[in-house]
This record gives C-alpha cells, structure tokens and sequence, in this order.
C-alpha cells in the first residue's frame, strides 16, 4: 500500500513540475550597469511600426543601445 501511495505522490508532483515554462521577460543585452529587456525591444519594434517603415531587430536593437 505504501509503495502505492509513493507512487502516486510522485506522479502528482511529476505532473506539475513543468508548470511555469513561460517566459516573462529577458534579458538580451547590457549597456553600461543597465538591462536591455527582450520587452523593450519588442515595444521598440512596436512603436516604430505605427511611425514609419518597420525595423528588423537588428535595427531596434541598435536604436536601444544608443538611445
């Protein structure tokens, strides 16, 4: 019974072990003391395609570095 019992404790916490895969943010470079965020970039890229033409990730990722 107990093995049971060890069995299924086990396969219960197996099951939700993988639960937080999701990536919040990252950090992609580093400027001086500061991160440059994987967000930032992302937003970078958002507010330049509402302006004008859009920007690879090259290009924001330049625009963040040397802001």
């Amino acid at each position: 019974m107990f093995k049971i019992k060890f069995l299924f404790l086990f396969l219960l916490l197996a099951a939700f072990s993988n639960a937080q895969q999701v990536l919040v943010d990252k950090v992609i470079g580093v400027v001086g003391k500061y991160p440059v965020l994987l967000s930032d970039l992302q937003n970078t890229m958002l507010e330049q395609d509402k302006r004008e033409e859009p920007l690879n990730k090259c290009k924001a990722m330049e625009l963040l570095l040397f802001q």
